[in-house]
């Protein structure tokens, strides 16, 4: 460990290399999340990393007193979502010339206990957190408001924060989509998300299992799938249901990606959308009634919601306050060819 001119200890990759017994290439790309980098490891490093008093590698530009940021802690550095949502952020940011510091936390709660401690000590202005479980415990969070540091939560979440909370209503969208498949004559309608548990995912759940059980006269099967969330596993799945002669007559996807999959598999297995079956898909992209597109969406849109928590963050910086209070988004519900009986 080295010394800095003001005596504190400067702790560097290769103490924590030492001290959790890898290579501190390992150690680097942990500490920046690396997919290829198992969960288990990083979870030692970044343990290692608090317990040394580690700070992260933050770029110069944010150590200058005269700079001015604002953070986007993103639980999803890949997810469209985001993407669109950081963009946003990006944008605003800019324009009122503030830089915008990423933190991508792999939807860990101990990433995101260890990026606070810097956050605060580089007196970033302001903190969007993007939350990734809706059963997370938010206590580490509270230190952003013990510092009075300006916070807008992204996403339903439990807990109760003072903090500005900016929620998609996705359970109207959601409500509406399983209320039309039936309408449309469904009788077998499954749900089939990759998590469960993300706030993403819970409203969606909540909607079609509400509508199920409201209409569950009119319905002769109804199934959730969760954990399914690549072509092998709804492959599985699908097979499976073949083979048991419970092939649904209307699906909701999770995401895009697993709707491709769905289809792929119905159209090499002789069926075809929407004659065998209607499909629907929730979406966080950008899309609107007008695309060429002809899946039906429950969308939510990633750029609004990244719009609406920057100018929020930045109203409180402007005041110098905390300001809790929840906005809702509405999610559309937009009907296309793929869910239509004619």
């Amino acid at each position: 460990m080295k010394k800095k001119d003001n005596n504190k200890i400067n702790v560097t990759v290769q103490d924590i290399a030492k001290v959790v017994n890898i290579s501190a290439s390992t150690v680097s790309r942990a500490l920046n999340n690396h997919p290829k980098i198992s969960q288990k490891t990083k979870e030692k490093v970044w343990e290692a990393a608090r317990r040394l008093g580690y700070q992260p590698n933050i770029p110069v530009y944010l150590n200058q007193e005269q700079t001015r940021a604002i953070c986007f802690m993103v639980p999803e550095i890949d997810n469209s979502y985001y993407l669109s949502a950081i963009e946003s952020v990006r944008q605003y940011a800019q324009k009122k010339n503030y830089h915008l510091y990423i933190a991508p936390t792999n939807s860990s709660v101990s990433t995101e206990e260890f990026y606070l401690q810097s956050l605060i000590n580089l007196k970033i202005e302001g903190v969007i957190v993007g939350l990734s479980k809706t059963n997370n415990k938010l206590e580490h969070l509270e230190s952003l408001i013990n510092y009075n540091i300006p916070t807008v939560l992204i996403n339903k979440n439990e807990n109760n924060i003072e903090a500005t909370n900016i929620i998609p209503d996705i359970f109207t969208g959601a409500y509406k989509a399983t209320e039309h498949l039936i309408s449309m004559g469904c009788k077998k309608i499954q749900l089939i998300v990759s998590d469960a548990k993300s706030p993403l995912y819970v409203d969606l759940i909540e909607a079609y299992q509400t509508v199920i059980d409201e209409q569950k006269n009119k319905i002769e099967k109804a199934f959730i799938h969760s954990n399914i969330s690549n072509r092998t596993e709804v492959e599985n799945l699908l097979n499976n249901l073949k083979e048991n002669n419970a092939l649904p007559d209307g699906i909701i996807s999770g995401d895009m990606k697993l709707n491709s999959f769905i289809s792929d598999w119905f159209e090499n297995n002789g069926l075809k959308i929407p004659e065998n079956l209607l499909l629907v898909s929730f979406e966080t992209g950008e899309k609107d009634e007008c695309t060429k597109n002809t899946i039906s969406s429950i969308l939510v849109s990633g750029s609004k919601i990244g719009k609406l928590a920057v100018e929020s963050l930045f109203k409180q910086i402007n005041k110098q306050e905390i300001k809790k209070e929840t906005i809702i988004v509405p999610a559309k519900f937009i009907i296309k060819g793929s869910s239509i009986r004619f």
